[in-house]
């Protein structure tokens, strides 16, 4: 759990919500529905944190919306991008520091899903189901675990058609350029 007053809901966080132990995280899809939560892809926070054509828009869902829930891997793929552009584009070096700081910096304010064992088992259908790569499938097994088997409780928000077009076949109700 996070600093005192954090609204990170620990059925999200922990580890010890696994469906296959019996334990199914309770709540969080009624708290969805109360109030938005969006689930975020890594394709729309790197635009959060690096300026991109997507960085006003993604801003936008941001201040409508707060609260970002991501996948556990989420960081290693948005550390990855950065580290990436820095490879590919060395004059970039000081923004892409500033991004990767921010990025830290906003991290502990996220609502987490590691839940791996479920999500793992959730994106071995979905690749024999949707022509997704792993991570996509990965991540949209992520958001169907922070709805609690509810898809239509919160957003998918995400920069790659593909995926939005998987996630909207799953339920979720998708939030895309």
């Amino acid at each position: 759990m996070g600093p005192a007053g954090d609204r990170r809901p620990p059925e999200v966080h922990a580890e010890a919500a696994d469906p296959s132990e019996g334990q199914r995280p309770q709540g969080f899809a009624r708290r969805a529905r109360e109030r938005l939560v969006r689930f975020w892809d890594s394709s729309a926070v790197v635009p959060l944190v690096l300026a991109e054509v997507a960085t006003n828009r993604v801003r936008g869902w941001l201040r409508e919306d707060p609260g970002v829930v991501v996948w556990t891997f989420t960081r290693v793929e948005v550390l990855s991008a950065l580290a990436r552009r820095r490879h590919t584009d060395p004059s970039a070096g000081r923004q892409l520091s500033t991004a990767r700081r921010e990025f830290l910096d906003a991290w502990p304010r996220w609502f987490e899903v590691t839940t791996v064992d479920a999500v793992k088992r959730l994106a071995e259908r979905l690749v024999e189901t949707h022509p997704l790569r792993a991570a996509d499938a990965l991540q949209i097994g992520a958001a169907l675990v922070a709805a609690d088997s509810e898809p239509d409780a919160l957003e998918f928000v995400t920069l790659d058609a593909r995926q939005a077009e998987a996630a909207e076949r799953e339920g979720l109700r998708v939030v895309h350029i």
